[in-house]
């Protein structure tokens, strides 16, 4: 993983590559990166480590366990993120990307100066807490001690904080702070002391006296004892009236015109940080983004964050009411409060008026006035040593020195909290629990997240619940319109708010947009021009692109290394609608359906070759195309442009996605008869391995059969496959086999693949025959005779390294490992973490899921309990995202077999019969069972299995991913 990793500790523990969440596992491996942390740039011990998860009492495997969470951190962090150090372990990461060393940092940096930088290295520091320390980590002797320790820290920092506000003059905004801190601090005197301090030089002395008689009592309460000299001393000098403790005069003047908004600011605490920074290192910072995004209001925030730097104010210059051509100087001045001065142009004027001062200037919305507003700047900070800009646009000034700073769509919680805070405004009752937080989350999804389209959502709870909201969000524009008359024109509707940018864009650039509409997801250049604009050429239309993702309108992004582009569903909506009145948008989706048809013809080929890997990337990158285009051909009933879609898809997506595709198979199937279409034997074969997958078997069965008829008649010698050189998962025939071996036929699918073995020889086929011979060797692992299977899965390996196929060298891997695991099983394990590194290469999920499954069960007979279960867990989330439920019933039993050797008798029983109930093969023969039947004795064992018997498919997933999470924090 190549972006940068943070790690925060000040609060629940996580991890962040590129500002996003990053799951790390359970408590316990949070604990191990938590460790590493705090240490950073120290190593720590295995034993140190050891330790810290588990005391004095460590399990037998905690050594492997601890490397297994090592190697997860590595997974999740990157392979440089945890560094090998003898027998140590070191974070490999800067220690400023830890938020505990930061912290320490900011305090010492206030520590050494003193006034405004140290309350803002203070103000730094402390927001950085995001409530008590080390949360998440389990409730252990060291995770007690540490967090005890970090938190005195902070109300260290915290204490310092408030003394330098008091020296600055900022009693009346440290009162209700400082009112709170002693509610959660109520023993430390330094907070009651500035308390009071605050208090009485406010103007509030009956309260800083009271404030005093409550800090005696609590004293004499909690600790029998009086309060400090230096409390005492402060309350003689209050009822003396000392002049001493009257309220300094503060030497800055604090003028500024920014206005007191009636609504919270809520959420981007760290970009506000981060521009707070920007405006130290740069005097001309441009807020960037789309229309709604929050640029004026983020602008705002940080400037009032600011203001203590500029000793001549904020000054707010707001140029949305003006018009294109309307002098832009004028409102300048005017924000300024100056007038034109005898002999000098307005411009030279606030030119004149800037030179000496030391102030923020924030101008507002520039994109219509960028011609007048780029000239005007550009003097005022090359003559101005002393004034910075904080500037917001839908496009850049494009001045030399000028930091462009994009301001993103909230963070998912940010937008969350937003919605919750507007909603009560206009409806008290709402509240966040666990039935909204869905509705409330998809709701900002679907408006990407944006804060002006959150924000008209939320108004509309006056009269709306969330679920009535959600369900009319289609209709976007007619529903999300402003109800309150201080909304600016451009935020009085959402639709307004996009109008705006619109309108500035060419007709060429307007024309692009409304074609872009057509993409679901992203795309490329090449896309772009294949679909939208055909008679132009590549860079044409690159240049275009640059020109709207300048503008706001477009997103760019670097995925797997290519650049690319989308639009925000919102602007998708909007351009779609544009498009559907230029009447060209049935044309479009027909180029966009042909296109993909062509990605997917050329991909099926490559998926079978040495860069597997990056075709199954390109495929996911492109797969919500892929899917609107199937949803497209089908819909209008394009026979041709469907199955082209369809039949070259299953390797990609059965293996990395799941068995949605074989809906799509079904639905091409419907539009055609069987013999209009040379494809359709190998769409028929691939809806017949979506039913294996979800474990229909007979509807797989019938499938089959009928793609084998079909193929038999149309290409003779093909192997039953159309086309001959389609994907692997569809031979019809092989999907009979695979039915047969799960429903314990195993020789019926040993001799199919003896026979398909046979066949590809001669045929110089040599990835049939890897295919071939690696079901050769499970199927003599099934019927119990691995070692038979051994030369298969040792030629199947051999084929598969020669032809360089990732998945063929995975599968080749994993069935030799299975035929090893009885007789060596220290290779087996190997053998199958070397077929997950090959899936992982391939993005093969599947062979990935199989290989972690027997890894796990190969650890389990080894004792490894901690890694066993958590690698079932892995491939129970895996094979529930990609709905196989037949390796999901697999999975299901090797976990009702670990349970049984770590003693959850009872969970053991309750899967044995969930098994049964759903006609599966348990694990658990009848003297096994005997046995937990004496163990548990009758009441619990037959409590046991009526709660197996009762439970649906989803609960028994559910059910033992419980058990598997208890088996790793216990």
């Amino acid at each position: 993983m190549g972006g940068e990793a943070c790690i925060d500790l000040l609060g629940p523990v996580r991890a962040t590559v590129d500002g996003r969440a990053v799951d790390v596992g359970g408590p316990k491996p949070k604990l191990v990166l938590a460790r590493l942390a705090m240490a950073a740039p120290h190593a720590v011990t295995v034993d140190g480590l050891i330790e810290s998860l588990w005391g004095g009492g460590p399990p037998a495997t905690a050594r492997k366990t601890v490397h297994g969470y090592i190697c997860g951190l590595r997974a999740a962090l990157g392979a440089d993120a945890v560094v090998t150090a003898g027998p140590a372990y070191r974070l490999g990461l800067q220690a400023s990307s830890v938020d505990l060393h930061r912290f320490r940092t900011l305090v010492t940096q206030a520590a050494a100066t003193g006034g405004e930088d140290a309350w803002e290295a203070l103000s730094a520091a402390t927001e950085l807490w995001r409530g008590p320390p080390l949360t998440g980590v389990g409730d252990s002797v060291f995770v007690a001690h540490e967090a005890r320790r970090l938190a005195e820290l902070y109300v260290d920092a915290v204490e310092r904080q408030m003394g330098i506000g008091l020296e600055l003059g900022r009693d009346d905004a440290l009162v209700p702070v400082l009112e709170e801190l002693v509610e959660r601090h109520p023993l430390r005197e330094r907070l009651w002391t500035t308390l009071m301090t605050a208090l009485y030089r406010g103007g509030r002395q009956a309260e800083a006296l009271a404030a005093y008689r409550r800090l005696r009592a609590l004293l004499a309460d909690e600790l029998g004892v009086e309060p400090s000299e230096v409390a005492a001393d402060l309350h003689s000098r209050m009822l003396a009236h000392d002049p001493g403790l009257a309220r300094r005069a503060q030497a800055a003047d604090r003028r500024g015109n920014l206005p007191h908004r009636l609504t919270t600011f809520v959420g981007r605490e760290q970009a506000t940080r981060q521009l707070e920074d920007a405006l130290r290192r740069a005097r001309l910072v441009t807020l960037v983004g789309a229309g709604g995004v929050g640029k004026s209001r983020l602008a705002e925030r940080v400037a009032a964050r600011v203001a203590s730097r500029f000793r001549h104010g904020v000054w707010l210059a707001e140029l949305a009411p003006l018009r294109r051509g309307e002098p832009v100087p004028h409102a300048v001045a005017a924000a300024l409060g100056i007038q034109q001065r005898h002999g000098l142009g307005i411009a030279e004027t606030v030119v004149a008026y800037c030179r000496g001062k030391r102030l923020l200037l924030v101008v507002d919305n520039c994109e219509h006035l960028l011609d007048d507003v780029g000239p005007l700047v550009e003097r005022i900070v090359s003559t101005s040593e002393g004034v910075a800009v904080l500037a917001t646009s839908r496009e850049a000034l494009g001045i030399a020195g000028e930091q462009v700073w994009p301001v993103t769509p909230l963070e998912a919680a940010d937008a969350r909290a937003l919605f919750a805070e507007r909603a009560v405004a206009v409806r008290p009752a709402f509240r966040l629990v666990r039935g909204t937080v869905p509705v409330v989350d998809e709701i900002c999804t679907r408006l990407d997240r944006l804060p002006l389209a959150i924000e008209l959502a939320a108004a509309r709870m006056r009269t709306m619940t969330a679920a009535e909201l959600a369900v009319h969000l289609d209709e976007r524009f007619r529903l999300l319109t402003a109800r309150h008359r201080s909304a600016p024109d451009r935020h009085q509707s959402l639709r307004s708010a996009i109008d705006w940018s619109h309108d500035l864009l060419d007709g060429t650039e307007q024309e692009l947009l409304a074609g872009l509409s057509v993409f679901s997801g992203g795309f490329d250049v090449t896309a772009a021009r294949e679909v939208c604009r055909p008679d132009r050429d590549g860079q044409a239309v690159a240049d275009l692109l640059a020109d709207l993702v300048d503008r706001s309108m477009v997103v760019v992004e670097t995925v797997g290394g290519a650049t690319r582009f989308r639009l925000l569903e919102t602007i998708r909506a909007y351009a779609g609608e544009r498009l559907e009145a230029r009447g060209t948008a049935e044309e479009l989706r027909r180029r966009h359906a042909v296109y993909y048809a062509g990605l997917a013809e050329r991909a099926g080929p490559g998926l079978s070759g040495p860069e597997e890997g990056s075709w199954a990337d390109r495929l996911a990158t492109d797969f919500d195309n892929l899917r609107s285009a199937v949803e497209w051909a089908t819909t209008v009933g394009d026979v041709d442009l469907a199955f082209r879609l369809v039949a070259y898809l299953p390797d990609f997506t059965y293996w990395r996605i799941g068995y949605e595709s074989s809906t799509w198979a079904e639905r091409a199937m419907a539009l055609a008869e069987a013999d209009v279409h040379p494809l359709f034997a190998g769409v028929c074969a691939g809806a017949a391995r979506g039913a294996w997958m979800v474990a229909d078997y007979r509807r797989a069965e019938c499938l089959a059969r009928r793609a084998t008829t079909i193929a038999a008649t149309a290409t003779a010698g093909s192997g039953g496959r159309v086309p001959a050189t389609g994907p692997r998962t569809c031979y019809p025939g092989d999907v009979l086999a695979d039915v047969a071996l799960y429903d314990g036929r195993v020789e019926e699918a040993l001799d199919h693949y003896r026979h398909e073995a046979a066949q590809a020889r001669p045929r110089e086929e040599p990835l049939r025959l890897a295919w071939a011979q690696y079901y050769v060797a499970v199927c003599q692992c099934v019927r119990r005779t691995p070692e038979a299977g051994i030369p298969a899965a040792e030629e199947s390996l051999a084929l598969a390294t020669a032809a360089g196929n990732p998945t063929a060298v995975a599968m080749a891997l994993y069935a030799l490992g299975l035929a090893l695991k009885k007789s060596d099983p220290d290779r087996a394990l190997a053998l199958f973490e070397q077929s997950v590194a090959a899936s992982v290469r391939a993005s093969n999920r599947w062979v990935e899921g199989i290989a972690l499954m027997e890894a796990a069960a190969t650890r389990a007979v080894h004792g490894e309990v901690d890694a066993a279960a958590a690698a079932l867990q892995h491939a129970l989330t895996q094979w529930e995202r990609t709905g196989d439920r037949t390796q999901q019933w697999l999975n299901l039993r090797y976990i009702a077999r670990l349970l049984v050797r770590i003693g959850d008798d009872e969970a053991a029983v309750v899967l044995h019969h969930c098994l049964l109930r759903a006609a599966k093969r348990s694990p658990l023969d009848d003297h096994g069972l005997a046995e937990l039947a004496e163990r548990l004795r009758p009441n619990r064992f037959a409590a046991a299995a009526a709660r197996g018997r009762a439970m649906s498919d989803g609960d028994a997933v559910a059910y033992a991913g419980k058990r598997l999470e208890a088996c790793t924090t216990t």
